[in-house]
């Protein structure tokens, strides 16, 4: 072998030895970028009809947002609804409107018997407003108000 044909291959040597360095760089940050896939943290799934999807493709576009991040901005720009009361709460009070409720059938029977006379106005309509009362606190939490 001669020096020419020495140099020669050295510098193919060379170039490949770079490629193999390049393909072990771009082989570590795919692996990099896996990894950080993963650090991401929980997900999920969400499914649509197909009317809906078409309206979230087009509000993508519009906005040029992804449809995961349209849903983050809306779920985490909002300000956090609050309960009315706690759901304990809640039970007592229907308690509550359930022993005046007793009391109250108390009364109705005594005035319809006739014991009472002349309060039948005043008591229908505390009676009115003691249902709408109760059904306000038996619904709440049940989406109906």
């Amino acid at each position: 072998m001669n020096i020419n044909q020495t140099n020669q291959t050295r510098p193919n040597e060379t170039n490949k030895n770079k490629e193999q360095e390049k393909q072990k760089q771009q082989t570590k940050k795919t692996k990099d970028n896996n990894n950080n896939k993963n650090k991401r943290g929980p997900s999920t799934c969400i499914r649509f009809t197909d009317e809906q999807y078409k309206e979230l493709k087009e509000l993508s576009k519009e906005t040029g947002k992804s449809i995961p991040n349209l849903f983050k901005e809306a779920f985490y720009k909002r300000k956090p609804a609050r309960p009315l009361m706690h759901i304990d709460v809640a039970r007592k009070l229907i308690g509550e409107f359930n022993r005046i409720g007793g009391n109250v059938n108390q009364i109705a029977r005594k005035m319809n018997s006739g014991i009472y006379e002349g309060w039948y106005p005043m008591f229908s309509e505390f009676y009115q407003q003691h249902t709408q009362l109760f059904n306000l606190v038996a619904n709440y939490g049940k989406g109906k108000r």
